[in-house]
């Protein structure tokens, strides 16, 4: 993770964790919003704003950022199998889970109450 400040200059996530243990940063509040979440194959693009106060050197810091994370997601999205209306499978849900972990290809079985993607 990189942040560019107002005067170009690269600060490093390393260099920025090192100032919150010193106390050279102190946040006194923060407060995310994840404004859109967009998926690439395997990979979950976040775009994320936040609000924050704090001080630097003593300095009064009050202002919105925004940053882009990307992540894996664990698993490759068109090898997910999704039923419609799992709902109706309980009390049978776990054995239903236990006999798709026996087909040869499945090499791993999550019940979810939603979509992962």
């Amino acid at each position: 993770m990189l942040f560019i400040t107002p005067d170009g200059k690269t600060i490093t996530k390393e260099m920025d964790l090192a100032s919150h243990r010193s106390g050279t940063m102190v946040v006194e509040e923060l407060k995310s919003t994840i404004e859109q979440i967009n998926t690439i194959e395997s990979t979950a693009i976040v775009i994320v704003s936040y609000s924050r106060k704090g001080k630097m050197l003593a300095t009064l810091i009050v202002g919105r950022f925004k940053y882009i994370q990307n992540k894996k997601l664990g698993f490759e999205k068109d090898q997910v199998l999704l039923i419609k209306d799992a709902y109706a499978l309980p009390p049978n849900v776990q054995s239903f889970r236990n006999e798709a972990l026996k087909i040869g290809f499945v090499e791993s079985c999550t019940i979810s109450g939603f979509l992962p993607v």
